[in-house]
């Protein structure tokens, strides 16, 4: 189960990629659905399921994510309307335990591969736990739920990891499209459990920061951000002039 140490910085919207030669790129669309899934133990067995009418002939979907036993117990302790219930199959039959998370989960295409994702942080812990990943998803399934999402964002990722932390700049892109102008970046530290921030910030990005995001806020999530009015508004508050 991940802790999370992370640091958020906002760059110039005009901050040029070019100025990241050598970090990795990978393009991401994403999109958030609009309903909840659910946390389910079988026995032995932990899911994170969703369900959801999909594609051109609204048809049944179901995605069913195995989920580590930490994971689930951290995110069960988020879970409401929780319940137990007899699950027949045949002729055998077994208790099964049922949460419906809080959040809604995404979709998102990066890369050449396709991910179903959920993530929350966990009440009076600093740990924020992410589940799904790990494990692709058909595109098709991808393709079929993006008419459902409510909120989408198209953005190019660059990454570098350099001295055990992985920096991360976003640029998200007007209108959800690939050729989109940026109205907003975002620069990440993701770094080991042990360190509260890095010691400086990577020379690379370092002459563009204009907003160093405080720890614990949640001002700055993906979700708010595809919000081009929204994103144009924290930058307003930040005092950045076109």
């Amino acid at each position: 189960m991940p802790i999370e140490n992370e640091v958020k910085i906002v760059l110039n919207p005009k901050f040029n990629a070019k100025s990241l030669k050598g970090w990795e790129l990978k393009k991401i669309r994403q999109g958030y659905l609009g309903n909840t899934a659910h946390l389910i133990r079988e026995g032995k067995d932990h899911f994170v399921v969703y369900r959801d009418w999909a594609g051109k002939d609204r048809h049944e979907l179901e995605i069913r994510i195995p989920v580590e036993k930490d994971d689930f117990d951290a995110l069960w302790t988020t879970c409401t309307d929780k319940h137990k219930r007899d699950y027949y199959f045949g002729n055998t039959s077994s208790m099964i335990e049922v949460g419906r998370l809080p959040k809604t989960p995404r979709i998102r295409e990066y890369g050449d591969k396709c991910y179903f994702n959920y993530k929350d942080w966990v009440d009076g812990q600093d740990v924020r736990v992410e589940i799904g990943d790990k494990d692709p998803i058909p595109q098709k399934v991808f393709d079929d739920l993006w008419p459902n999402c409510q909120d989408t964002m198209y953005k190019d990722r660059y990454v570098l990891v350099e001295n055990d932390i992985e920096w991360v700049v976003d640029f998200m892109r007007k209108g959800g499209k690939a050729n989109g102008a940026v109205y907003f970046v975002l620069a990440e530290a993701e770094m080991p459990e042990t360190m509260d921030k890095p010691k400086s910030i990577i020379k690379a990005i370092s002459n563009d920061v204009i907003f160093e995001v405080p720890k614990g806020s949640k001002d700055y999530t993906s979700r708010k951000l595809c919000d081009e009015t929204y994103a144009a508004q924290k930058l307003k508050e930040i005092n950045y002039a076109p």
